[in-house]
């Protein structure tokens, strides 16, 4: 199990994803912790569900195959979305930049 949520949290570059939907939301990823919590069979593939902790409050981010979605953890009400180009994009910035 830890071996797949690795496998997929590189394939759909979870960890640069948590960075800029926190960026987008307004929130330094920088202080932020992520714990991988389950891993769901949808639809559209496997899904992995993050919790993240991160300016005082919790959220849910889910790793999909095309998409990042970061929730609120009480509500599940969409904060921030990445769609899979704009991951790759993002990744590649940070890449570029060294980080």
């Amino acid at each position: 199990m830890v071996a797949k949520l690795i496998e997929l949290a590189e394939e759909y570059h979870a960890p640069v994803a948590v960075d800029l939907l926190l960026r987008k939301i307004g929130l330094d990823p920088m202080k932020a912790v992520v714990s991988a919590n389950s891993l769901a069979q949808r639809e559209e593939g496997p899904v992995v569900n993050w919790v993240v902790m991160a300016g005082g409050h919790a959220f849910l981010f889910q790793s999909y195959p095309e998409r990042g979605v970061l929730l609120r953890g009480d509500n599940e009400e969409s904060l921030a979305e990445a769609d899979r180009n704009e991951l790759e994009e993002y990744f590649d910035l940070t890449v570029a930049a060294g980080e």
